[in-house]
């Protein structure tokens, strides 16, 4: 008997604090620190260009150097874990549709055509895109201001040309190797609005830079975007 009151004791004083860590195991699942949701982002894309040599110089001849930028959009799932009231990580799996309207080329049916015409091409490049962002809450409200920055390495999925006019574009690129993952960099600034405990909506203006050139060709393109990020969040575990 006085061996198991040696044993038991101990066990009597540690109650209290397990169940203390048990009501704060409990508590920090109510508090919902996990949120998941959708993402829509109409954006402005383009490029960045130079040219490393005399050949790189020639092919931005041949593709026009008035190249210009397009609409495109990204898409998918997000995810946010708030670490801190005013610290969170966001991350996700979206759809990434990229590019730029070439400049004026010469827009051929294929390499014997000799009555080609000048026209734009609009090149369309496509990336499954995964954001590692830090999203810091610099403002409180009722739409309080949150500032972003992170990465996001995009894996090249294909590409297509489109031509604004009738005609098809003959192009002499089948050996061009884009990169398979390009690495990106992003920055934004946004507001949050909550319908619910649960349920809340965020808006970001973001920029997002590719760190690292398409391809390996002496002309250098780094592709860019300017979007609005519209994303609906549920937050898993929060109270009602």
């Amino acid at each position: 008997m006085k061996h198991m009151k040696k044993h038991f004791l101990p066990l009597l004083l540690l109650l209290p604090l397990a169940a203390g860590a048990q009501e704060e195991v409990a508590a920090r699942a109510e508090q919902g620190r996990l949120s998941v949701g959708v993402t829509v982002a109409p954006e402005y894309s383009s490029r960045f260009a130079h040219a490393l040599d005399v050949y790189g110089e020639n092919i931005w001849e041949l593709t026009g150097k008035d190249e210009r930028g397009k609409a495109s959009f990204r898409a998918g799932l997000s995810l946010d874990y708030e670490l801190l009231p005013w610290l969170s990580f966001e991350t996700g799996m979206l759809y990434a549709g990229k590019g730029y309207h070439s400049g004026e080329i010469l827009l051929r049916t294929d390499e014997n055509d000799a009555d080609g015409s000048y026209g734009r091409a609009r090149l369309n490049f496509h990336y499954l895109s995964v954001p590692l962002k830090a999203k810091f809450l610099v403002l409180k409200g009722d739409y309080p201001l949150f500032v972003t920055t992170g990465f996001s390495p995009d894996f090249f999925l294909g590409r297509n040309v489109k031509l604004d006019g009738e005609r098809i574009a003959y192009y002499e690129d089948g050996g061009v190797k884009f990169r398979a993952v390009n690495l990106c960099g992003l920055v934004g600034v946004g507001t949050r609005h909550d319908f619910t405990p649960t349920l809340r909506l965020e808006a970001e203006l973001g920029f997002k830079s590719s760190m690292m050139p398409m391809n390996d060709e002496p002309l250098r393109r780094n592709l860019y975007s300017l979007g609005l990020d519209v994303r609906l969040y549920y937050k898993v575990g929060g109270k009602k």
